[in-house]
């Protein structure tokens, strides 16, 4: 942003400028920049506080001596005349402004307006007023109370950037329950104001009110705010889960998924390229292998494994499940304990094949796909029918869940009429209980209420006939098995 008048120096754009390069500032006084912007108190505490303004005109110039061919000395005497021109403009302005002017959106809708003087007057009442509220908490309160009745376009924005800035500064985002050490917070709030609305019901009450007052209008400063908060989150070592790996792997999972609907990220690469790190680091052995000990067998950590892999790009992140792959082939009981426990003959050879096709499919070295290959023609025998039901079953995804008296325990497969999950206790054959199953893999995101007649109990592990009361999730569930 180059500037070339005093009122130019005050805008919007040269405003988002400054503000990268005096944010620490702003941070140690605890203040925003429209109030060091328009308030000449503030401008002389700056000017009084050694050789700080010289450094952060000199760090401008040569920001901008980038894209214009001014040396660098030239510039810092251009942008001194043109802070000085905008110093006595705020100075004059001040002087038209009654004391002790109440907070009124009508009289900032107003001032906005004004052609000629318009961002002077307005951040000039707007600083006032934020300069009599005690901390970050009320000043940003005050901000999105005038926001939400903002008529004007730049009454608007200028409380846009304000609120931006606010959420941008560790001291007042801390305040305002969304701080930099806390990444789960901040996720929500990123999404939740990139029209998320599951975000929105899951975020601190501020940044709600906050999405809500924008009433849809334009809001690119905090777009931009979600977007390097986001970013910031993402490359923090924070835990989402507590450091559980498995919760932290879901978490990650089901926020990259989200993530991606939201057009204001899925475009931006940077966000991408963190998300892809820290996919990497929870793929580390440290974090990968209590993730594989839940599952059971080595085809469902194979599966686990495969999917990780097709929804990871890091190349580091990639190269480290390919050597957890190969682990698990050369892994010396790998026949003995290749399917889940309490599995009929039918069921295994689906397993088989499931893991079959998932090789096939993935985008793993050939070596791979050709190892496993050999290992399952040499290792298993074509299974004999038996046990053969009507509906044919399909393989749970690692996520996918039964939520039955009080348990919710793993999903090991299913079909159009039968589930098989566990472990799971306190259940009996020929009982009938109400249940629900929650979906959440590559293929299905679906939660429905169900009810089961249990059928067979075996090592903790459950068969169970089930009917859905629903007709809508049963016409769904029909054409997610006849594709």
């Amino acid at each position: 942003m180059l500037c070339a008048t005093p009122l130019e120096a005050l805008a919007d754009p040269a405003r988002a400028l400054l503000f990268q390069i005096v944010r620490p500032y702003l941070e140690s006084v605890r203040i925003t920049l429209t109030e060091l912007v328009f308030d000449p108190r503030e401008q002389r505490k700056l000017l009084n506080s050694g050789t700080r303004y010289q450094e952060y005109i000199q760090r401008l110039a040569v920001l901008q001596g980038k894209t214009v061919k001014t040396p660098v000395t030239e510039r810092v005497r251009d942008l001194i005349a043109i802070a000085d021109a905008a110093t006595k403009l705020v100075e004059t302005t001040l002087k038209r402004v009654p004391p002790d002017t109440p907070p009124d959106p009508v009289r900032l809708d107003a001032a906005a307006a004004d052609g000629e003087t318009g961002p002077a007057m307005a951040g000039v009442l707007l600083a006032g007023w934020l300069a009599t509220s005690p901390d970050f908490a009320a000043k940003a309160t005050l901000c999105v109370q005038i926001m939400r009745e903002a008529k004007s376009a730049p009454a608007f924005a200028l409380l846009e950037r304000t609120m931006a800035e606010l959420l941008l500064m560790e001291p007042s985002a801390a305040a305002l329950g969304v701080g930099y050490d806390n990444a789960m917070a901040t996720t929500r709030m990123c999404l939740a104001l990139a029209g998320d609305e599951a975000a929105l019901g899951e975020t601190v009450p501020f940044v709600r009110t906050v999405a809500l007052a924008r009433a849809g209008r334009p809001s690119p400063a905090l777009h931009q705010a979600a977007r390097e908060r986001l970013r910031a989150a993402l490359a923090s070592p924070a835990s989402f889960a507590k450091r559980d790996p498995g919760g932290e792997m879901k978490m990650a999972r089901g926020l990259r998924a989200r993530i991606a609907a939201r057009a204001l990220f899925a475009d931006d690469a940077e966000i991408g390229a963190e998300l892809s790190r820290r996919f990497a680091r929870m793929v580390a052995p440290e974090s990968l292998d209590p993730i594989l000990a839940r599952e059971q067998g080595v085809a469902r950590k194979l599966l686990l494994l495969l999917q990780l892999h097709a929804e990871i790009d890091d190349p580091g992140a990639r190269r480290s499940l390919e050597g957890a792959i190969a682990n698990w082939l050369a892994y010396r009981d790998f026949r003995d304990e290749f399917h889940s426990v309490g599995l009929a003959t039918d069921e295994k050879a689906l397993q088989l094949s499931e893991t079959a096709k998932a090789f096939a499919a993935s985008a793993i070295p050939e070596a791979l796909r050709l190892r496993f290959k050999e290992a399952a023609a040499v290792l298993f025998a074509t299974p004999q029918a038996g046990d053969r039901r009507i509906s044919p079953r399909m393989i749970a995804g690692p996520e996918d869940r039964v939520q039955v008296m009080g348990q919710r325990v793993p999903l090991r497969n299913w079909s159009e009429t039968g589930l098989l999950f566990g472990p799971a206790a306190h259940l009996a054959m020929g009982q009938r209980v109400p249940g629900n199953v929650i979906l959440r893999n590559a293929y299905l995101n679906l939660v429905f209420d169900v009810e089961m007649q249990i059928m067979r109990v075996a090592d903790g592990l459950i068969g169970a006939r089930y009917t859905c009361p629903d007709p809508n999730i049963r016409a769904r569930i029909k054409a997610h098995f006849a594709r």
